[in-house]
């Protein structure tokens, strides 16, 4: 099973689009991994059969809007999934340390597999519960994609987070009740739309930072 062309010329043109130029074995990597997804999803439904339609501007562009974000050199994806968009920051991102945490065993069965598939040596896999994993060392940046609320994300993801590190949080649309329930022990860094190719649904991404690294 091979990247279909029209999905090949979407994830190229897609990424061009956003300004985000990778060498050839990357752009390969990432092919592979969708190449996967779409294989394992016939069995075990990591994502919806509706999205899958739209695999890359829906769930790879996507993942990768955030790129510019990911400033840090240890980076946690809360419910992480089939890697989205853990695992992909990782086969863009080789110099940074990746951990995908997610307490579903099937999706987490496909990342060990996709890991070892491509070869991929900065990425590992926690099956827990995000109140239930307590690391070695803390995290520069936690990366969650529609987590039910900013509040709940920032308090179950609290001690993830070390005293400079920061939350990078994918949303859909951005609740302004959303927004004033964060504790306010953190304040909002950014809060603004991600540009996806072929993408016409909304996308927005929201910044949060500890007041006291402010």
């Amino acid at each position: 099973m091979t990247l279909s062309n029209q999905n090949s010329v979407a994830l190229v043109s897609g990424l061009e689009q956003m300004g985000l130029i990778f060498d050839a074995p990357t752009i390969e990597c990432l092919s592979r991994y969708v190449v996967l997804l779409q294989k394992w999803n016939k069995a075990y439904n990591l994502i919806s059969r509706h999205s899958e339609t739209q695999i890359i501007p829906r769930h790879i562009l996507d993942c990768l809007s955030i790129s510019k974000y990911i400033e840090g050199d240890r980076v946690i994806d809360v419910g992480t999934g089939p890697g989205l968009p853990g695992l992909l920051l990782a086969i863009t991102e080789p110099d940074k340390e990746f951990t995908l945490l997610d307490s579903n065993g099937k999706k987490t069965r496909f990342l060990i597999h996709a890991i070892s598939e491509l070869g991929l040596k900065n990425v590992k896999v926690e099956k827990l519960r995000v109140e239930s994993y307590y690391p070695d060392q803390p995290y520069d940046i936690v990366v969650t994609r529609a987590f039910s609320s900013l509040k709940l994300m920032t308090e179950l993801c609290s001690h993830l987070v070390g005293d400079q590190g920061y939350f990078v949080a994918m949303k859909g649309l951005v609740d302004n009740d959303d927004l004033a329930l964060i504790d306010s022990k953190y304040s909002v860094e950014t809060e603004g739309p991600l540009v996806v190719p072929e993408l016409n649904e909304d996308r927005h991404v929201v910044i949060i930072r500890s007041k006291s690294d402010t």
